[in-house]
């Protein structure tokens, strides 16, 4: 199921952002 996969990739992505957020 590749929806599956692009939902949790999705979230990841999104965690990922939030836990790092751009800081210049």
């Amino acid at each position: 199921m590749k929806e599956v996969s692009l939902s949790l990739v999705m979230r990841m992505f999104l965690s990922l952002l939030l836990h790092h957020p751009f800081s210049s």
